[in-house]
């Protein structure tokens, strides 16, 4: 479910919160070009070093010196401006005329709006997220599950920056993981107010500012801020760690493990969230819970209660404020006067209006739509966390062109067979351990496999959409010599599949597949839709992967 929504205009300023003057110049700096994806096949990268985002590369140390050496030089105080991101309407919005009293916005960087302006005030939290009149609850959802963790923000949001003093210019830079690579975006610090306010995404801090700029950056990336209304969680998780993320359904298909799935998640330091489906963003009036929005989840427990033990879950809605869950188990709820109190101290319990709140594993399953679990490697057993200490990751870059290589479905199997083709050999069985696997894993190999389509939210000012997608792998007996053909797909069925066409970024697979050969073939549903992918294929062992297209 794609999830976005608004939150009211922000109040009319009181006198003291007006303006600040603040005297600027300001110079411009051209932006650094945003690094491209590799191109075809890297193979066998080790796990360990797909997140060091520290060796990405930035310009943003060189040109902050530039500034610093210009006002050292004149005397003059300089800041920069983003000349790609300009503080103009391009960057707001992509559409012929502007949302909501979007033309009343004013840019105005966090000086003009602060008296004591700062990026961190107390490190981050979940708490520190409010959403404002853009819909990307998805992503702000996003942030939130992903701040539990302090090393990832740390990797996300440099320390090394400063908004006041001497080292202060007027530009920061955020990292963000896009189709297989790390990227670092620099934006300057000019934010988009209404009545002297930040109107889009804010801490709960007035003078902390690293949310509206991330955000901003984040909007920078994808064209505008605009083309960040409306997704899935699934994707903002994957932007900040470079994990990969696994959607499971609710109601009545819930998995009977899907608790204890959630419990190892979070002790392994996964990342969690959840969806609610329906329209319009209606909060409803009877449980507090919000249509069409997107909540982060941030804890579960098994705690004793009364002689025996419930299971709880904690959430987080990034509108913040007293938009909570009503039910059992809610901040006001009298399941909390019988519960011993070194149990509620351990749980964090707080009766507080900040968003946050704890609810039944069952209402949870019963009122919610969907979840999803980000784990920064391959999850290949299914159970919230990362298989292993060790695994290699193989990345394709490839491209569906309509009459060459867009085919469509099986639905045409002489048009499915022109789509792209790889060859996947698997050398080697899984390393086994009869104290921790299960029989049946014995001589196989764990593959989890993603197909991603690039670059269509970039493309929303174009009117591209996402489109449906699906994976399917084929065991060959023997590498063929040029790409299968439709009289091979008339006679064999995929061993492994993504199953129906969604229009999600990223569809998986996660298989237990016997050594030996197989074919990849990513397809759309519709023959001739275009568009360029990205499959990541995380295994144990090396593996061979070669382009049969031909």
């Amino acid at each position: 479910m794609g999830i976005g929504d608004s939150r009211p205009l922000p109040p009319v300023p009181k006198e003291e919160d007006k303006d600040i003057d603040f005297n600027e110049d300001t110079i411009d700096v051209p932006p650094p070009p945003e690094p491209k994806a590799d191109p075809d096949i890297r193979e066998n990268v080790e796990g360990s070093t797909l997140y060091n985002v520290e060796n990405v590369t930035t310009e943003y140390t060189e040109i902050k010196d530039a500034i610093v050496d210009k006002s050292n030089a004149t005397g003059k105080t300089y800041v920069y401006r983003d000349q790609e991101f300009p503080s103009e309407s391009i960057s707001l919005y992509y559409s012929s005329r502007p949302p909501s009293r979007w033309d009343t916005i004013k840019w105005k960087r966090p000086t003009d709006i602060s008296r004591d302006p700062r990026l961190l005030t107390d490190g981050v939290g979940s708490e520190d997220i409010v959403q404002g009149q853009l819909g990307d609850c998805w992503w702000l959802a996003s942030c939130a599950a992903i701040s539990r963790s302090a090393t990832h923000m740390k990797r996300i949001i440099p320390q090394d920056q400063k908004m006041t003093g001497p080292d202060y210019v007027g530009m920061f830079h955020f990292r963000f993981w896009r189709y297989g690579k790390w990227v670092d975006v620099i934006v300057d610090d000019q934010l988009p107010t209404m009545n002297g306010f930040l109107c889009f995404g804010r801490s709960a801090d007035k003078n902390e500012f690293w949310l509206p700029l991330l955000e901003k950056a984040y909007a920078k990336l994808h064209g505008s801020y605009q083309a960040i209304e409306g997704g899935f969680t699934q994707d903002g998780m994957e932007d900040l760690t470079g994990g990969i993320a696994i959607n499971y359904d609710l109601g009545r298909k819930t998995p009977d493990s899907l608790f204890t799935i959630l419990y190892k998640a979070f002790r392994n330091e996964s990342f969690v969230s959840a969806g609610i489906g329906g329209s319009g963003n209606i909060e409803d009036r009877f449980t507090g819970l919000v249509s069409a929005h997107a909540y982060a989840m941030l804890k579960v427990a098994r705690a004793a209660y009364e002689g025996g033990y419930v299971d709880l879950v904690k959430f987080r809605n990034p509108w913040g404020g007293s938009t909570e869950w009503r039910g059992d188990w809610s901040d006001s709820s009298t399941k909390w006067d019988t519960m011993d109190e070194s149990v509620k101290r351990q749980l964090g319990y707080a009766d507080k209006d900040n968003g946050e709140w704890w609810m039944s594993y069952d209402d949870f399953t019963t009122y919610f739509n969907d979840v999803t679990i980000c784990t920064v490697g391959p999850d290949f057993d299914a159970d919230g966390a990362p298989s292993g200490d060790k695994w290699l990751l193989s990345t394709i870059n490839g491209e569906w062109k309509s009459g060459v290589s867009a085919g469509g479905s099986r639905n045409d199997i002489y048009s499915y067979a022109t789509n792209p083709q790889y060859l996947l050999y698997l050398q080697e069985a899984d390393d086994y351990d009869p104290d921790e696997d299960s029989p049946a894993e014995k001589g196989k190999c764990s593959v989890l496999a993603g197909l991603m389509q690039e670059y269509r939210r970039s493309g929303k000012e174009d009117g591209l959409d996402n489109l449906y997608i699906s994976l399917n792998i084929f065991k060959v007996s023997q590498p063929p010599r040029t790409r299968l053909d439709a009289r091979f797909f008339s006679r064999n069925r995929e061993v492994a599949t993504t199953s129906t066409y969604v229009n999600r970024r990223e569809v998986t697979i996660t298989a237990e597949l016997d050594p030996g050969y197989y074919v990849i073939v990513p397809s759309c549903f519709n023959a001739g839709d275009s568009g360029t992918f990205l499959i990541r294929v995380f295994t144990e062992k090396n593996v061979d992967i070669q382009d049969i297209t031909g």
